[in-house]
């Protein structure tokens, strides 16, 4: 058994180099070269998240209002504007209210998001390149313009459509990426009717849908190319997914959000634009970025679904709308203009304001404490290796229990990293549970599960 034991703590070790560990989330993460058992918060605010506060969104193609940007507790606009606007003839732009949209907002020393719709608001010329195409009736009541008419969408993964997106994501980025003003970009594509992930669903608009060859695989595929496309010339930008369940759930939500976290990293912005007081935490795209949440994610963010101002019964108050985001991790929200005007609501988003943009500042004794605890920490794990190396498992044993030890205590420092250095301590129990068992296998999956709870603690 000690054999065993001795390899088993001999394969863990060896490969601690090139372990691939878990981020903050519980999806997979990049793999690395070194794993590093550094805080990545030991002279820095915890609170990473590169956007923050509250944002008026913008209608489509209208001009910055000034007098929101004179507001305090308003960080910036939400910029929208459609492709069909911006390139009405193949390859001849329009930059001009783009252009002027980001002086206004630069003059007024505030930031920017900004979103260009493709889809159902994509060219006249795409169509004559062959693109397939989805003709549907828009049933959304609060979207005036399009209510019960006839639309036209390019099929979302229809693949001469997502090049020509791509080539104009391309163009977009090389003209604003630098824009200093720019703090934010939603990316878009795989879309119909907005820059969200929704595509025709129910009983009647589904079967366009499946009429025109959903699968799991086209959609998932689509989003992978669109996001590489935007983090490839957005470089150091926030980008955001509008997460929704395009069709069905059938895990391809999932499967683009975790590439999202996994290619992006810290700059991925995971968003709901379908944020009511009334939101159920059953509902699937609030339950995962409740997930997220719980797993410190930090980069969540919300648009109210509707203005809360003549509509309260179907949005519910703002200040319980923003509650149910602040309960699910938002860092910022996009609110509707006429909310952000309304005189009653200045004294709520003055606080709000404050309450998303302030900084914690960890005091320098909680700072050195910390550095010396993961100095120790760093030492038992090596303390581990070389008592498996020496076949002295009894030592091993005693390490480990060690390292539970400084767990303990950094989760005094950190009680907000509670759960998971939890979390960490039993996957060490049941360790030592499996190592008095001569069960190797299971020893070095619960030893490295460990490991992995420990570093995405490290790196946060």
């Amino acid at each position: 058994m000690i054999i065993l034991i001795f390899i088993f703590f001999s394969l863990v070790f060896s490969s601690i180099a090139c372990t691939e560990h878990s981020d903050r989330t519980g999806y997979k993460a990049n793999r690395t070269t070194q794993v590093s058992l550094e805080p990545k918060s030991t002279e820095t605010n915890p609170d990473s998240s590169p956007v923050k506060g509250v944002y008026s969104l913008m209608e489509v193609s209208a001009p910055v209002e000034l007098s929101v940007l004179k507001l305090s507790f308003v960080e910036g606009v939400s910029i929208r504007a459609r492709w069909s606007e911006i390139e009405p003839q193949e390859g001849k732009f329009d930059w001009s209210y783009l252009d002027n949209a980001l002086s206004e907002v630069k003059k007024a020393n505030k930031m920017a998001m900004l979103r260009v719709l493709p889809g159902a608001s994509s060219p006249q010329w795409i169509y004559n390149k062959g693109v397939a195409t989805m003709e549907y009736t828009g049933t959304d009541p609060s979207q005036k313009k399009t209510y019960g008419k006839k639309l036209r969408a390019p099929v979302p993964w229809d693949e001469t459509y997502i090049r020509e997106w791509i080539k104009f994501v391309d163009i977009l980025g090389k003209r604003y990426s630098s824009n200093d003003a720019l703090v934010l970009i939603h990316m878009a594509g795989p879309t119909v009717g907005s820059a969200e992930m929704h595509l025709p669903k129910g009983k009647e608009v589904g079967k366009l849908t499946e009429a025109a060859g959903y699968s799991k695989e086209k959609i998932v595929n689509a989003w992978k190319k669109v996001m590489d496309a935007y983090l490839t010339v957005f470089s150091g930008k926030a980008l955001a997914l509008n997460i929704a369940v395009p069709f069905k759930n059938d895990g391809t939500l999932d499967e683009v959000v975790q590439y999202g976290i996994s290619k992006i990293g810290t700059r991925f912005c995971v968003q709901g634009n379908w944020l009511t007081a009334h939101a159920s935490d059953s509902f699937y795209p609030y339950k995962l970025i409740l997930d997220l949440h719980k797993n410190n994610w930090k980069n969540i963010g919300f648009q109210m679904a509707r203005a809360s101002r003549n509509n309260e019964s179907l949005q519910g108050p703002l200040d319980a709308s923003v509650q149910k985001g602040l309960n699910a991790g938002a860092k910022y929200f996009e609110l509707y203009q006429i909310d952000i005007l309304e005189e009653s609501n200045k004294k709520f988003l003055e606080g709000l304001n404050k309450q998303l943009t302030i900084t914690s500042v960890t005091t320098q004794a909680t700072l050195e404490t910390n550095k010396e605890l993961w100095r120790k920490l760093r030492e038992q794990v090596r303390n581990v290796r070389e008592s498996a190396r020496a076949r002295d498992i009894s030592e091993a044993k005693s390490e480990i229990l060690g390292i539970k030890n400084t767990l303990s205590k950094l989760q005094a420092e950190n009680p907000e990293q509670s759960e998971k250095i939890s979390q960490a301590q039993a996957s060490l129990d049941q360790t030592i549970r499996f190592i008095d068992s001569g069960n190797r296998r299971e020893a070095k999956k619960s030893f490295k599960n460990a490991l992995d709870i420990i570093q995405s603690i490290g790196r946060i």
